[in-house]
């Protein structure tokens, strides 16, 4: 009966070891998870700050005038709703990545004087800036 108290007395230590890392673990995972959709939170209200500053700029200014020349003021779109979705580039959405590279292919094109004939400059960007309208709105609905 010697040998039982040490083993006893040792696999208890082995115990409440094993115990003590398994709860570590459980904590270190929690705290984990818990830092990561903390900083997705600030991610996502950082994102639809950039896309509430867009459709605010496009509702004040007058980027697109249907019925009025051609419809579409690129530079009034280079000048001020560009800038902020630049700021912020990586925050956006794929989607909406996408769309503002289309229409900076098309001005930059356009100002190199690389249109085909087939290419309509003003209304093709005017129809590329409702595009992008429609993606921000889209991701709002995606969101709630």
């Amino acid at each position: 009966m010697d040998w039982v108290t040490p083993v006893i007395s040792g696999s208890a230590g082995v115990i409440g070891a094993s115990v003590g890392l398994f709860s570590n673990l459980i904590s270190s995972y929690s705290q984990r998870k818990w830092n990561e959709r903390e900083r997705l939170q600030s991610v996502m209200e950082s994102k639809f700050m950039v896309y509430n500053q867009v459709l605010d700029l496009n509702g004040r200014e007058p980027i697109l005038e249907p019925g009025k020349g051609r419809g579409w003021r690129a530079d009034l779109y280079l000048r001020h709703v560009r800038p902020v979705l630049f700021k912020n580039y990586h925050l956006l959405g794929a989607k909406v990545r996408m769309q503002v590279r289309t229409i900076d292919t098309h001005l930059q094109r356009k100002r190199w004087g690389l249109l085909t004939e087939e290419d309509d400059p003003d209304s093709l960007e005017y129809m590329y800036y409702l595009k992008l309208i429609e993606l921000i709105e889209q991701e709002y609905q995606s969101f709630t």
